[in-house]
């Protein structure tokens, strides 16, 4: 083959690796991106809400219902957090502990103003709070804790201050929690303690991929692709139903849990079901994996009791 053939036969070459290529990118345009592991659904999440509100025709055995009476005032229902400072704590924890940083853990907690340290006000005394915790790939406290506080800023938070809340919660409004679950149910005991210590959540591990997949990458999914502006994230306290997780697991009956959802500007819930191209994100993360739909569709963490609680 004489040099002139060998460089059209070159040319030629590049032309179709670049044709290759530009058809890649259409098709990676045009695949739907997974729906997030963090997703719960529209019916899903309402209803766990509802568990823990009760409705209108409610027992007595709602959790929102006895914490408020005993309380005396409207308990903690959910925080709103602007995706901004929500980016800022996460940025802290992962400038602390970097890739050691493998599980997120959220702890449920009560302020107490005695033990204050002034990150929220005192008219807080005894609400419901969360704290931050990274932890590792065998699920151990890293070693530092976070809020975010009175005047909506990540702040870490010293250990005295995260054991004397979270037990003040385990003091102040287990007994009351307690009532609305199955005392006999082995789940609802902690690691080691069947029989001797029952318990409502204390806490709950998330993965943490799956937690910037949901707080970041699905973020700028919906403003790119749907143009969609997600401008806070709200974490509601919600529970199980009497029946269990889902048509597919019967356990943790009535179990106090935490759920994200996305807030537009005006605070209104933005759910991954009613935006564009849903149905379609849907069947290509079926079709990909029964397994990661199952799981994805009804997220609700690793709970404490029985997963690790110290």
């Amino acid at each position: 083959m004489g040099k002139l053939a060998k460089k059209k036969v070159g040319k030629y070459l590049i032309i179709f690796a670049t044709f290759l290529f530009a058809i890649n990118i259409i098709a990676e345009s045009q695949t739907p991106r997974k729906i997030p592991e963090m997703w719960v659904s529209k019916s899903q999440s309402q209803n766990r809400v509802t568990n823990f509100l009760g409705g209108f025709y409610s027992s007595n055995d709602v959790k929102y219902k006895l914490l408020s009476t005993k309380l005396g005032k409207p308990e903690t229902q959910s925080f709103i957090y602007t995706v901004a400072k929500i980016k800022n704590l996460f940025q802290m924890m992962k400038d602390d502990y970097g890739a050691d940083f493998i599980f997120l853990r959220i702890y449920i907690a009560s302020y107490n103003k005695n033990f204050g340290g002034g990150y929220f006000d005192d008219q807080d005394h005894n609400t419901l709070k969360i704290i931050f915790a990274p932890a590792n790939a065998l699920k151990k406290d890293l070693g530092k804790y976070y809020v975010i506080d009175k005047n909506m800023e990540p702040q870490k938070l010293d250990l005295g201050f995260k054991d004397n809340w979270t037990s003040f919660y385990i003091k102040e409004k287990m007994p009351y929690l307690l009532k609305t679950i199955d005392v006999t149910a082995e789940e609802n005991y902690l690691a080691g303690d069947y029989l001797q210590f029952v318990s409502d959540t204390r806490s709950i591990f998330y993965e943490l991929r799956y937690i910037d997949d949901f707080l970041t990458d699905e973020v700028k999914y919906q403003d790119t692709a749907n143009k969609i502006k997600i401008s806070s994230i709200q974490i509601n306290f919600a529970a199980y139903s009497d029946k269990g997780i889902d048509s597919y697991d019967d356990t943790y009956k009535k179990r106090l849990i935490i759920q994200f959802e996305f807030l537009n500007s005006q605070n209104k819930i933005i759910y991954i079901d009613d935006t564009p191209h849903f149905k379609e994100r849907l069947k290509a993360t079926f079709l990909n994996s029964r397994k990661f739909l199952e799981e994805a569709a009804f997220d609700h963490g690793d709970l404490c009791p029985p997963k690790v609680c110290n």
